[in-house]
C-alpha cells in the first residue's frame, strides 16, 4: 500500500475506536428507585446480624443487595448496546474500511473522494480531516491527544456547530470560521469546549461575534421567518441540517432566551448533571473503610492483651513457685472483653457510615431526580428520532453511568462490611458459650497445693 493510502488508514483508525468504546445506549432503569435499594448501613452489629444469613464460619448479605443488583445488571447490558447513532456510525466505517483496499495506488484526490464518499453526509468535513491527517506536525499533535481530547477533535471537525443564517451575517460567519480554525488547531481548546455546558458555549458565541459586529436583531429577523415557513411539526430540513432547535446559538432578540426542543432541554439537564457529578466527591466507602480498620486491628489488640496476661502468670508462677499456671477462664475473659470491646467500637463507628450514607445518597437524588424523571418521560430515547437527537443518546447515558458508578460504590462499601459486622455477633456468642469446668479447678487445686 503507498503512502497516499494512509490518509483513509488514519481516518479509520480514528473513527473505529471511538465508535467501539463509547457504544452506548440508554438505559431504561429509574436511578432514583435503584438509589433507594441499596441497603442503608446497618445501626450496630446486632442489626446486621438480623438481617444477614450466618452459620458458625461466616454470614452472607447477597439477598439483601440482590434488588439492587439486579436492576445495575440489567442497566450494564442495556449500555453496552449500540445505539442508532452509533449503528449508523459503525456501519459507515465499514464501508470506509472495505474502501481502503480500493485506494490503494489511487491519487491523493481520488482517496479523498473515496472518503467523503464513504462517510455519508460529512463529505466536506472528511476532506478537512483528511487534509489535516497529511500535516506530519497535526498527525503527530493528535497522537499525543487523549481519548477525550482526540474525541472532542474529531467532533469539531466532523461534527460542527452550524446554523443556515449564520453565512447571512458577517459578524456570525467570522466569529464561526474562527471557532472552526481554533478546534482544529488547538486541542486544548476544543477538548475544554466539550466540557462547557450549553449556557457556556452560547455566552461564548454571543460574546466574540458581539466584538465581530454581530446584527442580533436582523439575525432575530431570519431565524423566524425561517422558523415560519418550516411545517409545524418539522423539527429539522429535508437536506439534514440541524433545526433552530438545535443551534448552537439562539437568536431571539435577548441572546439569553431560549425554549429548546426536548432533546436540547434533556441534554441540558444531562450536561448539568454531569458537571455535579464531576464536581461529587463520595464519602460512604472512605468512611466504611473504619470499620474494616477496626476489625482488622482486633486480632492484634487481642493478642497484646494474652501477652500481657501471659506476663502476669508468670511473674505469679514464679512468686508461689509453680511451673506453670494455666487460666483458661482468665483468656476466655479476654477474648469476650476484646470482642465485646470491638463490638462497641464498630457500632460508634457505624453511626459515621449512616451520615455519610445519608449525605451521599440526599446529594445524588438532588442531582439525579431532574434527569432522572426527563429521561422517563422521553421513554429513555424513544422518542428522539432524528439523527442528530440520536447523537446525544451516548452522552445522556454516560451521565447515567457516571450517576450509577456513585451508587456502585456506596453499595459496594456497605456489602463488605455487612456480613463482617454482623459476624461479630457470632463470634460473641460462641465465646459466650465456652464452658472450662476442670481446667477452673485444677488451676484452683494446683495454687492452693502450693
Amino acid at each position: 500500500m503507498k503512502n497516499t493510502s494512509l490518509i483513509l488508514v488514519a481516518i479509520l483508525g480514528l473513527l473505529l475506536p471511538l465508535a467501539s468504546t463509547r457504544a452506548q445506549s440508554l438505559a431504561k432503569i429509574d436511578m432514583i428507585k435503584t438509589l433507594d435499594e441499596i441497603p442503608p448501613p446497618p445501626a450496630s452489629a446486632a442489626d446486621a446480624y438480623s438481617k444477614a444469613t450466618c452459620n458458625d464460619s461466616r454470614c452472607m448479605v447477597a439477598a439483601l443487595f440482590k434488588a439492587y443488583e439486579e436492576d445495575v445488571q440489567s442497566a450494564r447490558k442495556q449500555w453496552e448496546k449500540l445505539n442508532p447513532a452509533q449503528a449508523r456510525q459503525v456501519d459507515s466505517n465499514k464501508r470506509l474500511a472495505s474502501a481502503l483496499g480500493a485506494a490503494q495506488g489511487k491519487s491523493k484526490k481520488e482517496q479523498l473522494e473515496i472518503a467523503g464518499k464513504n462517510l455519508p453526509g460529512v463529505n466536506k468535513k472528511a476532506l478537512t480531516l483528511a487534509e489535516v491527517l497529511q500535516d506530519p506536525e497535526s498527525a503527530k499533535r493528535i497522537a499525543a491527544m487523549s481519548e477525550d481530547e482526540k474525541l472532542a477533535y474529531m467532533q469539531s471537525i466532523l461534527n460542527p456547530p452550524s446554523n443556515p443564517v449564520v453565512d447571512q451575517d458577517k459578524g456570525m460567519a467570522t466569529t464561526m470560521q474562527s471557532f472552526q480554525q481554533r478546534m482544529i488547531h488547538d486541542p486544548a481548546f476544543a477538548a475544554a469546549w466539550k466540557k462547557k455546558t450549553p449556557a457556556e458555549q452560547d455566552a461564548y458565541i454571543h460574546e466574540q461575534a458581539s466584538k465581530n459586529g454581530t446584527d442580533w436583531k436582523g439575525m432575530s429577523a431570519r431565524s423566524r421567518q425561517r422558523a415560519a415557513a418550516s411545517a409545524p411539526k418539522d423539527t429539522s430540513s429535508s437536506t439534514g441540517t440541524t433545526s433552530d432547535s438545535h443551534d448552537l446559538v439562539s437568536f431571539d432578540d435577548d441572546p439569553k432566551s431560549s425554549t429548546g426542543s426536548p432533546a436540547s432541554q434533556l441534554k441540558q439537564q444531562s450536561d448539568a448533571a454531569m458537571q455535579a457529578l464531576l464536581g461529587f466527591k463520595i464519602s460512604t466507602d472512605k468512611v466504611a473503610a473504619r470499620i474494616d480498620v477496626i476489625i482488622d486491628a482486633a486480632p492484634s489488640k487481642q493478642d497484646s492483651a494474652r501477652m500481657m496476661h501471659d506476663r502476669e502468670l508468670k511473674a505469679k508462677a514464679k512468686r508461689i513457685g509453680v511451673a506453670v499456671i494455666h487460666d483458661e477462664p482468665g483468656y476466655h475473659a479476654i477474648r469476650l472483653k476484646s470482642v465485646t470491646d470491638e463490638i462497641a467500637e464498630v457500632n460508634a463507628a457505624l453511626a459515621g457510615v449512616a451520615s455519610a450514607f445519608n449525605r451521599d445518597k440526599q446529594q445524588l437524588d438532588h442531582i439525579c431526580t431532574g434527569y432522572n424523571t426527563s429521561l422517563m418521560q422521553a421513554r429513555y430515547g424513544e422518542t428522539l428520532t432524528t439523527p442528530e437527537d440520536q447523537s446525544l443518546l451516548t452522552p445522556f447515558a454516560q451521565t447515567q453511568i457516571r450517576a450509577m458508578g456513585y451508587m456502585d460504590q456506596m453499595e459496594v462499601a456497605l456489602k463488605e462490611i455487612y456480613p463482617r459486622v454482623a459476624y461479630l455477633e457470632i463470634q460473641k456468642a460462641t465465646i459466650e458459650k465456652e464452658t472450662f469446668g476442670k481446667y477452673e479447678e485444677l488451676m484452683v487445686k494446683g495454687e492452693g497445693d502450693d
